[in-house]
């Protein structure tokens, strides 16, 4: 099979970028595999990383069902910038590898092909992670996207989706890369503020990016 194009889809908390991803699989095609989503799926079924977080964590990192004990993980990892580092150096190591092995082998369905067949010559595949770049994902992929958004929009939206106090929601932002700090790894920027109307046209932009 001909190699994929890879995209990263990057940006901060309440960017929008979740809202992008599905955009693009939705009306150009192209899968999106969602760092977040897998990373609770991999928390839970490799053994790697069972295995370091209960030797991070203790114990009760894990439940007696066997699922993660996120009370748990939550108040280590937003104690320390330090415990954020630890568990992400068990944790993106396993999910980079996931996505490698997904962006080689998952199949486009049909509806997929079809979407993309105007517009590449490949197909495209692509990866959402807020940690894009702390991850090392940027050297998987191909071309990365970064969606940004005012703060005062970011929190709204945090707010309104998670319910978290606004001061939570500062302090997790302290944990992530600042758009200055992407900037020298991203290719293309899509605005995603309150408001915004032509988010369809910078999409379309982007898309153009591409094929030329």
């Amino acid at each position: 099979m001909q190699q994929r194009f890879r995209i990263g889809i990057t940006g901060g908390i309440g960017t929008g970028k979740t809202f992008v991803s599905r955009l693009l699989h939705h009306r150009y095609g192209i899968p999106v595999y969602n760092t977040d989503a897998e990373a609770k799926r991999l928390m839970v079924e490799s053994q790697a990383i069972r295995e370091q977080l209960t030797a991070l964590l203790g114990a009760e990192a894990y439940l007696s069902n066997g699922q993660l004990n996120r009370d748990i993980l939550r108040r280590f990892v937003f104690s320390c910038q330090k415990h954020v580092q630890a568990v992400n150096a068990i944790v993106h190591p396993v999910v980079r590898r996931d996505f490698i092995c997904w962006a080689d082998s998952v199949r486009l369905t049909p509806a997929e092909e079809a979407l993309q067949q105007p517009y590449f010559k490949q197909q495209v595949v692509a990866v959402e992670s807020a940690l894009l770049i702390e991850a090392h994902l940027t050297d998987d992929v191909d071309h990365v996207l970064l969606v940004t958004a005012s703060q005062q929009t970011r929190l709204h939206r945090t707010m309104q989706r998670d319910g978290l106090p606004e001061q939570e929601i500062l302090q997790r932002m302290s944990h992530q890369f600042s758009d200055t700090d992407r900037l020298p790894f991203v290719h293309h920027i899509i605005t995603n503020d309150e408001g915004t109307t032509d988010l369809d046209e910078q999409l379309k932009h982007f898309i153009n990016t591409l094929t030329h």
